[in-house]
């Protein structure tokens, strides 16, 4: 499992930490882990692959009702079989104001560091002009900076073809 917490003050340094837990491609799998890990966050940001074909509300349910934290989350590859409330629950991408920094929460970025953005998240993140994007879909934690931008792949959370992964 991979947890990852964005800590900062607002601007005018009055604000207390805001932490965000971030997770991603859990794959209908709800690991009671979580619950540890994601411990007095405020929000809980999730980088798609909630469910796996379908189960993605069970796993969003599970997951706010056992941390007590809200979560926000945008749809990833296997987040298919949605009707209209789950295009509601799992957008292609997010915006995320968090104590003065834009966060940017979509799917698939890129393989990781040393590959090219993705055309369709190059365009948000010129127009949206993010500080951070959070991204999942590799299933490989990772963290980098491409033009002035902060890119934060936490990792997988579920069960995948990737099992030799850490989680």
């Amino acid at each position: 499992m991979s947890a990852t917490m964005i800590q900062a003050l607002d601007e005018s340094q009055q604000a207390p930490l805001v932490k965000l837990g971030l997770i991603s491609d859990t794959h209908a799998v709800f690991d009671p882990a979580v619950v540890v890990y994601f411990s007095g966050m405020h929000q809980i940001l999730h980088a798609g692959d909630v469910g796996h074909h379908g189960s993605h509300k069970e796993v969003l349910q599970q997951l706010a009702t056992s941390t007590s934290t809200p979560v926000l989350a945008v749809a990833g590859n296997v987040d298919d079989k949605l009707d209209a409330a789950g295009h509601c629950m799992l957008p292609s991408h997010r915006v995320i104001h968090a104590a003065g920094w834009v966060v940017l929460l979509v799917h698939i970025v890129a393989a990781g560091p040393a590959t090219k953005i993705d055309a369709s998240v190059a365009s948000l993140v010129q127009q949206i002009q993010p500080d951070i994007v959070v991204c999942g879909h590799s299933h490989k934690p990772a963290c980098w900076v491409a033009d002035g931008v902060y890119y934060i792949n936490p990792g997988s959370a579920g069960s995948s073809c990737h099992e030799q992964l850490p989680r």
